[in-house]
Formats: C-alpha cells, sequence, structure tokens
C-alpha cells in the first residue's frame, strides 16, 4: 500500500479532533478528550509546519503535545496513518465524521443521526441528511425539533453546496510562510513577498502566490525541488513557477528582478477593482502600468520600490490592507491616508482564558497564569486581563457562582504575586470575565458576582438565527448593563462556517458611542470579529474597538496581528483602538 501524502496542521488538528468526537460518544474519561482538543488546538495555532518540526524531532516543543500524541503524529508521518486511530474511528459509523464537522451538530447529535440513517458511506452522508432533513423526516426524533430540524438542514445545505472552499488567512499563511523561510535560506533570493488576498490580508483565500526578487530562476527551481514539502513541479518558466507540495496544496511563484521588485508586487497584490481605477488614472496621464513598470512615451521605467510606483502615478504609497477600491486610491492622491494601527501600538489584552480551576460554562484555557504573564512581558505590554467564561448555571446557584468569582480572583492575585515575588510589577493585572448574553439579553452572571470584576466582556455564544428586531434588542440589553465595558466577538461569525447574526448595527453603534461601550475586534482567526466590512461601515460613529486574541494557550497570544490586520483593513487609526492605550481600565 503507497504512503499517503503528509497532511497539513490544519488536517492533523481534523483528526485529532476526530477522535475527540468518537470519545465524546462513548464513556471515556473528559480529561483524555480535553487533552486531543488542547492538542488540536496547539497545531493549528503552530507557525511551523508540523512535518517539519517532526523531521526535525522538534514535535516535543509544540505546547500540549503529550508522549502518547506525539507517539501517534510519529506514526502518521512515518507511515501515513494510525493504526489505533483507524480502529477507534471504525467504532461510528463513516458519515459522522462530515456531519460532526458542521457548525452546531456536535457528537451525540451526530452519532445520532449517522445511526438512524445507517450513515456508512461519508461521501454520501451529507445529501442523505439534507434530503431527510428537506422532507421533514428527521422531526419528531428523539431530540430533533422542527426548529432542530431547520437547523440541520441549513448547516447541511451550506456545507454541500458548490461554493469553492476558502482557505483561512492563517493556514494560507502557515504555508506559505513555511516555503519562504526556505527559500529565504539562499542568497540567490533576495527578497519573498506574498501576493494576492493573502498580502491583503483577506479573511480567507482562495490559493497562494508569491513573489521571488530573483536575476536566477534555474536556481529557484532547484531550491523548490529540495524543499522537504515539495511534489512535483507543475509550471516553469523564467517568471512563473507553480509547485505541488505534499499536503495537496499549490503554490504560484511570480519571478521578478530586482529592478522590477516594486511594480510585480503592486500588480500582483491587487485588488482587481483597485488596479482596474490605478490603470484608469495611468492611462488619463499616456501611461500603461504593468508588472514589469510603467510605460509612457514609448518608454519603460522600472520600480525597485512599491512606493516609488504610487508615488510615479502621484499618489502616496496605499497600504496593502486597503487596497479593495473603496475611497483608498482617492485619499492616497488627496495625501489623506490614515497612519493605520500597527502592531507594535498595541499594550495589551484582556480577553484571555486561564487554565485555572473554575466551573466554567464554556471550554476552559490551557495555560497558567504565570506562562500568560511571561508572554506578555515577552510582548512589553502595559496591562492584561484574565477573562475565563462566566460559571456555569446549571446546577449551581446564585451564591455559588459568587463564591467561585471570589475564589478566582484571589486565585488570579497569589498567581500574580507569586510570578512577580521580589520585583515590581511590570504590568498591570487586571480581573474580568466573558459573559454569556442570554436569548432574553440578560447576563449570564448576577450583579454581585459582576460587581467583583474590573471588566466584563458580553458575548454571544447562542441563538444566533433570531431575526434583526430580537438580536438587536437583545445586544442592545446586555450593553446596557453598567458592568459590561466590551462586547466580544460582536457579530459571532465564524469564517466560511457561521455567518454573523443579523442586528441593526448602527444602532449598536449609536449606543456604544453615547454609554461608553466598546466593540471587540476578536483575533482569532476563525473569527476576525468584528469583519472589516462592517468596521469600515460604522466609521461614521466615533466607536471605541478593542482587539484582543481570545487566546485559549499562550501560544495565542501571538495571533494579535490577525486583529490588528483586521483593523488596519477597516481604516482604523491608534486613536480608536483602546488597547494601544496603556493606561486603558486604569493607569500602569
Amino acid at each position: 500500500m503507497d504512503k499517503k501524502p503528509p497532511l497539513s496542521n490544519q488536517q492533523i488538528a481534523e483528526l485529532l479532533r476526530h477522535i475527540a468526537a468518537v470519545y465524546m460518544t462513548q464513556d471515556v474519561n473528559i480529561f483524555r478528550i480535553k487533552a486531543y482538543d488542547a492538542a488540536a488546538n496547539s497545531i493549528e495555532q503552530t507557525s511551523l509546519p508540523l512535518e517539519e518540526l517532526w523531521r526535525e524531532k522538534k514535535l516535543d516543543t509544540v505546547p500540549g503535545l503529550g508522549k502518547t500524541i506525539i507517539a501517534y503524529i510519529d506514526e502518521l508521518f512515518s507511515t501515513g496513518k494510525v493504526e489505533y486511530f483507524e480502529t477507534t474511528m471504525k467504532e461510528v459509523p463513516a458519515g459522522f465524521f462530515p456531519l460532526v464537522d458542521l457548525q452546531g451538530i456536535g457528537p451525540k447529535m451526530a452519532i445520532k443521526l449517522s445511526m438512524a440513517l445507517n450513515l456508512h458511506d461519508g461521501k454520501t452522508a451529507l445529501n442523505i441528511v439534507k434530503d431527510a432533513a428537506a422532507a421533514g423526516k428527521l422531526n419528531g426524533m428523539p431530540g430533533i425539533s422542527t426548529v432542530m430540524e431547520k437547523k440541520i438542514l441549513d448547516a447541511v445545505s451550506q456545507e454541500a453546496s458548490d461554493k469553492p472552499k476558502r482557505t483561512l488567512l492563517f493556514t494560507a499563511l502557515e504555508v506559505a510562510d513555511g516555503l519562504k523561510r526556505h527559500l529565504e535560506t539562499s542568497p540567490v533570493v533576495t527578497q519573498c513577498e506574498v501576493l494576492g488576498s493573502l498580502r491583503r490580508r483577506l479573511p480567507t483565500t482562495g490559493d497562494i502566490d508569491l513573489a521571488v526578487c530573483t536575476s536566477d530562476s534555474a536556481a529557484v527551481q532547484e531550491l523548490l525541488k529540495a524543499y522537504p514539502l515539495f511534489s512535483k513541479m507543475i509550471a516553469s518558466g523564467e517568471k512563473t513557477l507553480a509547485v505541488w507540495l505534499t499536503i495537496g496544496v499549490r503554490v504560484d511563484l511570480k519571478l521578478s528582478t530586482p529592478e522590477q521588485w516594486g511594480s510585480l508586487l503592486q500588480h500582483y497584490t491587487g485588488s482587481k477593482l483597485h488596479n482596474i481605477k490605478l490603470r484608469t488614472i495611468a492611462l488619463e496621464k499616456g501611461m500603461s502600468l504593468s508588472e514589469f513598470g510603467i510605460k509612457q512615451d514609448g518608454k519603460l521605467r522600472n520600480f525597485s520600490d512599491e512606493k516609488e510606483f504610487y508615488n510615479a502615478l502621484g499618489m502616496d504609497w496605499v497600504p496593502p490592507e486597503l487596497r479593495e477600491n473603496i475611497g483608498e486610491i482617492e485619499a492616497a492622491q488627496a495625501h489623506k491616508l490614515p497612519k493605520l494601527l500597527e502592531l507594535e501600538d498595541i499594550r495589551g489584552d484582556v480577553h484571555i482564558h486561564t487554565n485555572l480551576t473554575f466551573p466554567t460554562s464554556h471550554d476552559m484555557g490551557e495555560s497558567s497564569i504565570a506562562e500568560l504573564l511571561a508572554r506578555a512581558e515577552a510582548l512589553n505590554y502595559a496591562f492584561i486581563g484574565f477573562s475565563d467564561h462566566n460559571p456555569k448555571r446549571s446546577n449551581f446557584t446564585a451564591e455559588q457562582r459568587l463564591a467561585a468569582v471570589k475564589k478566582r480572583n484571589a486565585d488570579i492575585d497569589a498567581a500574580v504575586e507569586k510570578y512577580f515575588a521580589g520585583r515590581k510589577p511590570t504590568l498591570k493585572v487586571l480581573k474580568g470575565l466573558e459573559v454569556d448574553i442570554l436569548p432574553t439579553g440578560e447576563l449570564a452572571l448576577e450583579d454581585g458576582a459582576l460587581a467583583e470584576l474590573d471588566y466584563v466582556i458580553a458575548s454571544l455564544h447562542s441563538s444566533f438565527d433570531a431575526d434583526r428586531e430580537k438580536t438587536t434588542a437583545r445586544i442592545l440589553k446586555a450593553l446596557s448593563h453598567p458592568s459590561v465595558t466590551i462586547m466580544g466577538h460582536p457579530t459571532g461569525r465564524l469564517v466560511e462556517k457561521r455567518k454573523g447574526v443579523d442586528a441593526d448595527w448602527e444602532t449598536i453603534a449609536q449606543f456604544c458611542v453615547e454609554n461608553n461601550k466598546i466593540l471587540e475586534i476578536n483575533s482569532a482567526p476563525d473569527r476576525l470579529d468584528l469583519p472589516y466590512d462592517l468596521i469600515i461601515s460604522l466609521q461614521k460613529y466615533p466607536l471605541k474597538f478593542i482587539v484582543n486574541t481570545d487566546s485559549h494557550h499562550v501560544s495565542g497570544l501571538d495571533l494579535m496581528k490577525f486583529g490588528v490586520w483586521t483593523a488596519r483593513k477597516g481604516w482604523l487609526t491608534k486613536k480608536s483602538v483602546v488597547s494601544a492605550d496603556e493606561n486603558f481600565l486604569g493607569k500602569r
């Protein structure tokens, strides 16, 4: 039997989650399930391809990977499969796995459907469930109401659609950065940069394009063939190369000489509409544009620098994130482009989940206070805030929730005191919680417990399908609570999986301005919420935003750049972002 091609980090994380999902249908220890989920989360947030770390015998450097899972990954890369995983996955029908991957359908519902409908073929499972739901055959099954049947139908229909699949920005950058690092080890490559939607930092991308600055295309081809993940050369030429990687990804490379580097970057970064507008302006000046430079009066002018290219058209350089033809060209012509937020402007992060012992309503974090403080210090933050989910409501009284919050506060204080023992604290530590917004708009925590906190992040974690009027009223009611400081991941969207809620964001924005509430830009790569286009649409309001990571592991603190990129695409400056103010929620 031939070995299967190595899997990407995302595919390995999905495999581990599938094992955890099977466990959840069985009588398996909850800590074993969490170990697989923790490993999957960590692998997703690892910037280097896991196969590369395996080859270098560095899998033990990935946080959250225990000896057992490392052994399984070693077997996976060595043989193309894991015998134990294959045996475990045969304990449920094959149709279980495409179902459990859908948003809103957990393992218990997936196993119920796959057993009831005899879904022994994973390839046909979604269509069978879709047909059954459309015919009303699921309603009446134990635990499936009319509402749940519609939810299942919507989830399956969206997944089964013919819409081309797109890759998350994080995943695509992980692949591109791995190849970039390899190419940049050679002196024949003087520069290397991502192109297209990756460089414009869109939430997803359809393909991966790289610009390579070199005077030796033949040497670059040999470099590609020496890359550990190289599979085969698809196309080769003086100006263009294309390769398949063993992880099933195609990468197109645009080659440029140093003197034409700036014009190539501009041309292939796009967007299409941005470039069309530039060409119109150029034609009015008697110029024509290409990846080779600007031609005028029969003479081609080369540009080694992208800024010089824009300057030659009578405008300022436009940051790649803004190149969507939504006014950036006019602003560049008028020399009125904003000074966008920079990663270096961020002074802290207050949406961070810890591993403190706490009766949380949702998933816990995986890292200790000490680990999180150490990383915050390394990032030179002025403040950090810990915001686990609110205490659970089922089988807990208000008094027990209050006691749990007080104990957590004391545990944080003790951990901080121990960490800074013998020296002056270098950053302000804030104690908050992420609190559910219930369907009624009430908060999932009583006033007495809320009063114990430095800040509160109110978030939607349920009832995403309500109509516009109800959702708007729900959000406004939650934000009207005096303890609420921030609305977390406001639309509740999951990129490529779940649309954001339907709400009147202009009314919500006006309320936030009048009541000093802050909207979060969540840096989690599958959220990036608020979406950049919504941020742009709310520019007329003097809103305050905060960029947070929503970290569940210490490595997640390094995902702040994704939120900053989203803020930049939304035209935000340092002035509008409170996490760029080191005095946010109190002086340092």
